[in-house]
C-alpha cells in the first residue's frame, strides 16, 4: 500500500503511507532509489505525471521546494515533459467540451454557503455522460478543478448521478476549506483539496447534505 490520503485505512498488508508529502509519486521516488532502479525516461515521466497531478499542477499549497527539486531531477532524464503536460491538462475531446457546456449551463452559485466562504457545483448523469463518449471519470473531478476556479467560492462540487442512483461527488479547495473533512464527514475520503464521497440519494438532497457539513465550518477553520 502506497499512498498520501489522511483517509487511508491501512487496508493492506505493507503500508508505506504518508499523509504529509505532496504526492504518493514521492514515496515510489524513495522507493526505487533504495532499491536501486536507475531513473531513465521510461521511469520519470510517469512519476513526474504524478508528481504534476498530484500537486495541481505544482499550484497547490503543499508544493515545496523540494517538490520542484524532484521535478528538476526527473526533467533531466530528457523525456517530453511538454508533450505529457498537453495530454494531461489540455487535450479533451468534443464530447468532453459538449457535456462541460451542459453542465456548466447548471452551474449554481452559492455565496452564503460554507459561512460565508462560497459554494458552487453542478451535475450530470452517466447517461449524458455516454451520449457524449466522455468517461466516467472525466466527468468529476477535472469539471470540479475548473469550479474551483470561480471567484468568491471556498469549495466545488460536482455530482455525477449513475445509472443504479447513487451519486458520485467531487468536492475541491483552494484554501481554507478541507475537504477530506468534509468527505470524510460523509462516508468518503481524499485530499486537503481534493476528495469525494458516494451518496445514496439524489442530487438535490446530496448538495443539501454538503450544506449542512459547510454550515459550521468557518467555526472551526482559523482565519
Amino acid at each position: 500500500m502506497v499512498d498520501d490520503h489522511d483517509s487511508n485505512t491501512l487496508f493492506g498488508n505493507v503500508h508505506l503511507v504518508d499523509p504529509d508529502i505532496e504526492a504518493t509519486v514521492v514515496i515510489v521516488d524513495d522507493l526505487l532509489r533504495r532499491l536501486g532502479v536507475p531513473l531513465d525516461a521510461e521511469f520519470a515521466a510517469p512519476l513526474y505525471a504524478g508528481l504534476s497531478s498530484g500537486t495541481g499542477s505544482f499550484r497547490d499549497r503543499v508544493t515545496s521546494a523540494a517538490t520542484h527539486e524532484l521535478a528538476a531531477r526527473l526533467l533531466r532524464t530528457g523525456f517530453r515533459h511538454d508533450l505529457l503536460a498537453r495530454a494531461m491538462w489540455d487535450t479533451h475531446s468534443v464530447g468532453y467540451l459538449r457535456l462541460l457546456g451542459v453542465m456548466l449551463s447548471r452551474l449554481v452559485a452559492e455565496p452564503e454557503a460554507a459561512a460565508g466562504l462560497g459554494l458552487v457545483w453542478t451535475y450530470c448523469t452517466a447517461e449524458e455522460a455516454v451520449s457524449n463518449g466522455v468517461p466516467w471519470e472525466e466527468a468529476g473531478g477535472p469539471v470540479a478543478d475548473l469550479l474551483q476556479t470561480a471567484e468568491d467560492a471556498g469549495i466545488a462540487a460536482v455530482c455525477r448521478k449513475d445509472t443504479d442512483g447513487t451519486v458520485r461527488v467531487s468536492l475541491r479547495s483552494r484554501d481554507r476549506i478541507d475537504v477530506s473533512e468534509i468527505a470524510a464527514d460523509l462516508g468518503g475520503g481524499g485530499h486537503r483539496f481534493a476528495a469525494g464521497f458516494t451518496s445514496c440519494t439524489d442530487v438535490p438532497a446530496t448538495m443539501a447534505l454538503v450544506r449542512d457539513v459547510l454550515a459550521p465550518w468557518k467555526r472551526r477553520t482559523p482565519a
